[in-house]
């Protein structure tokens, strides 16, 4: 990871390289990960908006690199949560257009806002997204691998908060005779 001194010279140099170029693009996202990482969201952000204005003026609305930019953009906004729900849907919006059902990118979009909702006490929502989770990782991964085991788990928690308690166990059982 490149140091504060280098990160530095990076943003200068960018400045100057103008808002046309690819290379300004890719570490301006790069740079807005580090700053991401460091906990410095607002200098994360006004690098991720930059990515995503030059992305939209020269990709397809429906294109993954604006996805993955939005998704970049909306774990800023975990805390508060409706701006992150916002660009959350609107990366699911576009991987639905451009993936098959099953992606896993989809599926780790699907459980970013499961949680979102789960944040704001919209339960039966983030039940829904878990249960659709959940049958793309066993469709994927299959029911032995640690992710979709997660996913049970996170699944089968919701259903108890909600007064709906399921057995991770007997949830496969049931996800299978249904699939």
């Amino acid at each position: 990871m490149p140091g504060l001194a280098q990160q530095g010279r990076t943003s200068r140099s960018l400045k100057g390289a103008g808002t046309r170029t690819s290379g300004y693009s890719k570490n301006s996202e790069h740079l807005a990960g580090n700053y991401k990482k460091q906990g410095k969201y607002n200098k994360a952000e006004p690098l991720y908006d930059s990515v995503l204005a030059i992305a939209e003026k020269v990709l397809s609305s429906k294109h993954s690199d604006i996805a993955t930019t939005l998704n970049n953009l909306a774990g800023l906004y975990i805390q508060g949560s409706e701006k992150a729900e916002l660009l959350y849907e609107q990366v699911l919006g576009i991987q639905n257009q451009i993936f098959r059902p099953e992606h896993p990118g989809t599926a780790a979009t699907l459980k970013n806002l499961a949680r979102i909702y789960s944040g704001q006490d919209k339960n039966e929502e983030a039940q829904l997204l878990y249960e659709q989770i959940l049958m793309i990782c066993e469709k994927v991964f299959g029911s032995e691998y640690p992710h979709t085991a997660q996913t049970a788990i996170l699944f089968s928690g919701i259903n108890r908060y909600i007064s709906s308690p399921l057995n991770p166990l007997s949830l496969f059982t049931k996800l299978k005779e249904n699939f």
